[in-house]
């Protein structure tokens, strides 16, 4: 299936350019090949609730691009985008929201070169790269107690990367800097 190059649209009318093929072998042995979607002036790409994704959750709107590429069992995606404003990210790391804990988020002090962060993540069969240009458009807010709401929020800004493998290796790299905030 090739998709040519068309225009689709989000919930809030912003639109992006999906073009690139979708192969298959019978409907078997499905390929992704280069599709990308090439959002210059802005997409919702994330629109979830709490009760959708404990996780993290929000409205995010971003300009940028996304690759998708390669067979579905060993799929390469490849996203590159920076924030923009009404973006509101987020992140519950407290609370009784689930029994595992979230490990992912670490205070550190900047000036420690030897911080390192490896995790296993449930997810294989994907490559994904995210390389994020943070802006202090977004806020981000960080519930640590939902029973209390005790929330740290603010906007920054910062160069972000993450790599995800197809093992579940998952590595973050990257200085986000508090701008301004409220605890």
């Amino acid at each position: 299936f090739d998709f040519g190059s068309m225009t689709i649209f989000d919930d809030y009318n912003n639109s992006a350019l999906l073009s690139g093929k979708l192969n298959h072998n019978g409907f078997k042995e499905f390929n992704v090949d280069n599709v990308v979607l090439n959002a210059t002036t802005g997409y919702n790409f994330m629109n979830t609730t709490f009760e959708e994704n404990q996780d993290f959750y929000g409205v995010v709107f971003a300009r940028g691009n996304v690759l998708v590429d390669g067979p579905f069992e060993d799929l390469n995606i490849i996203i590159d985008a920076q924030t923009m404003r009404n973006t509101v990210f987020n992140l519950p790391v407290g609370g009784n929201t689930t029994s595992k804990g979230y490990s992912y988020i670490k205070f550190f002090d900047p000036k420690d070169t030897a911080f390192v962060v490896e995790e296993k993540v449930r997810l294989s069969g994907i490559n994904i790269l995210m390389n994020i240009d943070a802006t202090q458009d977004a806020q981000v807010n960080i519930t640590l107690d939902p029973s209390t709401n005790d929330m740290i929020s603010g906007n920054g800004e910062g160069n972000l990367t993450m790599r995800l493998d197809t093992k579940g290796a998952l590595s973050r790299n990257g200085v986000y800097t508090l701008a301004q905030g409220n605890y």
